[in-house]
């Protein structure tokens, strides 16, 4: 349901999933946590933003409690909450979450590594509601970097990344 974009059938869906892991793992769980995780990213898609905001915060402090402040779990949840923040207009906060968000992908796997792009795009967008467009333009610039460093004879992934830094 949810990739099919019908929100309110993935809404049912992940109320119940969470309601039953709570009940199997407790509501103090790793997958309690998770689950919370996936109805907020329900919720945010289905305009509902101070709940998502709710679940997501739920969803990060469980995760912290139990696997610490590093966990490569809190990344994605991080990048939801982060989205869900420059989707009401909070670009601070966006930028606050997309950053943590950035330095939990560099501890997990390097500076340099190709799935931090959606967090740079995060960090753009940032910037942009902000209005700092050379901060912007630096998150792109690190992004064409980064894919000419690993796609080098790529020219498809290449033109992509400049047609995306030039935009």
């Amino acid at each position: 349901a949810f990739a099919a974009e019908q929100y309110a059938e993935a809404g049912i869906a992940a109320n119940r999933i969470g309601t039953l892991t709570s009940e199997i793992y407790g509501s103090e769980s790793i997958e309690y946590g998770l689950a919370c995780g996936d109805l907020a990213a329900v919720q945010s898609r289905a305009g509902e933003l101070p709940a998502a905001a709710t679940n997501y915060n739920k969803a990060i402090d469980l995760i912290e409690e139990r696997e610490g402040i590093v966990s490569p779990q809190l990344i994605t949840l991080l990048m939801g909450l982060a989205a869900m923040q420059n989707a009401s207009g909070q670009w601070d906060l966006g930028l606050e979450t997309y950053n943590r968000a950035l330095r939990l992908n560099h501890v997990e796997l390097g500076l340099n590594n190709i799935e931090q792009m959606p967090i740079r795009d995060g960090l753009t967008e940032s910037y942009l509601g902000l209005g700092s467009i050379a901060d912007a333009n630096f998150q792109q610039e690190v992004q064409m970097r980064i894919v000419r460093d690993e796609f080098s004879n790529d020219l498809t992934k290449l033109t992509q990344a400049s047609n995306k830094l030039a935009g």
